[in-house]
């Protein structure tokens, strides 16, 4: 069970956010850093299909010893998408009311799952995407987990 300051913090941040619908789902890819940092951002499939399914759904997991951090509510995760060999901005598909951001650990075994739902905006085309996180090693938030631990896998939205 996480800790009440991270509940409370999870509850501002599910209130703060307008658009983004949280989810479970399993994954199995841990990249790490060498001072006990490790993360898992899965979906929880490789395809998607705008006739079928109603979103996609992502989990970040902190699998290491050590926490990790992200300021809520903040835009921390957004989506990319491949176009011409080269990974491309989709944009956020949440909105943030006026609430205080504050930094929020992430201890050993801590979660944050999201859902895009296949009507919003930032899936409107078929393709490659992946979900890209802000995470940090320090409370302070400057220094920023390497990029290869801040990439979900791939996954394919077809009609």
């Amino acid at each position: 069970m996480p800790p009440k300051s991270l509940s409370r913090a999870l509850g501002c941040f599910a209130v703060s956010v307008v658009l983004l619908q949280l989810v479970g789902c399993h994954g199995t890819t841990e990249p790490t850093v060498g001072n006990g940092v490790t993360v898992r951002i899965q979906t929880d499939q490789r395809r998607y299909s705008f006739s079928t399914d109603q979103g996609v759904h992502v989990t970040m997991v902190n699998t290491g010893s050590q926490p990790v951090y992200t300021e809520l509510p903040s835009f921390f995760v957004s989506l990319e998408r491949m176009q011409d060999g080269r990974w491309q901005s989709a944009g956020v598909w949440y909105a943030i009311v006026a609430v205080a951001p504050r930094v929020v650990p992430f201890a050993t075994g801590d979660s944050l799952p999201a859902r895009v739902s296949m009507l919003s905006s930032v899936l409107r085309h078929n393709g490659t995407y992946r979900f890209v996180y802000q995470l940090y090693e320090d409370s302070r938030l400057s220094q920023p987990l390497p990029p290869n631990l801040l990439r979900s896998n791939t996954f394919e939205v077809v009609d």
